[in-house]
């Protein structure tokens, strides 16, 4: 559609039209992709996944997202160089960048996403994404993890829902702090990976 459209000599009010209706589109094509991946998430084989890569993954991705502007500021801090887990590396990325994008909505006037993966006590994974946004209100909280409900005017209302559903496949845990107004920080836990031979052994 849009290779049609870029082809095609439009009056002003039909070049109009038709970019709503690529909006549209891409809005739908967004929608049934959420729509699928929360309907049917499924076990996905899982494997060594190192966790500091896939966040460089994703943050090179963002730096190049049309929804990130000039007065948006991205900035990754690992603690650690690398660390391994037990997972879905497609399904991780997923949840990156569900939060990620969250994280952006809700800075529409700008602001800085600061993305930070440490050890946690036991071995496992702590992974936060900071914003500096809007915040959320206490019913906004509430509803968090809620299916079809978004606190943004382009969003499904899907996306925390399926990110809620990874990790609770990677046996992980999700947390949040967020003031209306000050921004919001989502936490993540990932349990630390079991040792080659006792992996094999559950195999």
């Amino acid at each position: 559609a849009e290779v049609l459209r870029s082809r095609l000599t439009l009056h002003e009010r039909d070049a109009r039209l038709m970019d709503i209706m690529l909006r549209e589109s891409d809005r739908l094509n967004k929608f049934v992709e959420d729509f699928l991946c929360f309907a049917r998430p499924g076990k996905q084989p899982k494997h060594s996944v190192e966790l500091v890569s896939l966040l460089r993954d994703t943050s090179t991705l963002l730096e190049n997202n049309p929804e990130v502007r000039k007065m948006h500021s991205i900035i990754l801090r690992p603690e650690i160089s690398q660390i391994a887990i037990h997972g879905n590396p497609d399904q991780l990325k997923q949840v990156f960048w569900n939060l990620s994008q969250n994280a952006l909505r809700a800075m529409p006037e700008g602001g800085t996403l600061t993305i930070q993966i440490a050890t946690a006590q036991d071995g496992g994974a702590r992974i936060t994404f900071q914003d500096t946004g809007i915040g959320m209100t206490r019913e906004e909280k509430e509803n968090l993890f809620q299916p079809f409900h978004s606190g943004f005017k382009t969003g499904t209302g899907l996306g925390l829902s399926i990110v809620f559903q990874i990790m609770d496949d990677h046996k992980g845990r999700i947390s949040y702090e967020s003031e209306k107004g000050r921004g919001t920080t989502v936490s993540l836990y990932l349990p630390p990976q079991e040792p080659a031979s006792k992996s094999a052994h559950v195999h």
